[in-house]
């Protein structure tokens, strides 16, 4: 098992988990049926995002500073030593908060219209 920072958009939190083995079990931490690596914070960590969160018309959104848009749903900050294999995340809860901005689909709409 490792530490990882779940992004959970619908209750608008950053928490520190604790990752069952196995990437199945990762999707039940997120709440979704698949994921995929929306962007690379560092050398090290990633952000995972429900790879269907857009076409479960979703309701809350985040936006990860530095990244060039919202995302859908829930995310997971993993990390991954040289051979592919899961490790405790670098990043810490705080710099993980710090960085993410919860939306409704209203704010969603006024930050794409200003940011088109």
């Amino acid at each position: 098992m490792n530490k990882a920072i779940l992004i959970d958009a619908e209750n608008s939190r950053v928490t520190m988990v604790t990752l069952p083995n196995g990437y199945k079990e990762w999707h039940k931490v997120m709440k979704c049926d698949m994921a995929t690596v929306a962007f690379y914070i560092d050398d090290h960590d990633s952000v995972l995002v429900d790879d269907e969160g857009m076409l479960k018309q979703p309701e809350r959104f985040f936006l990860y500073d530095g990244f060039h848009h919202p995302l859908a749903g829930n995310g997971l900050v993993v990390d991954c030593d040289e051979e592919g294999n899961t490790v405790d995340c670098n990043a810490t809860e705080e710099a993980v908060r710090a960085k993410v901005k919860f939306m409704n689909k209203t704010e969603l709409m006024i930050y794409l219209y200003a940011n088109q």
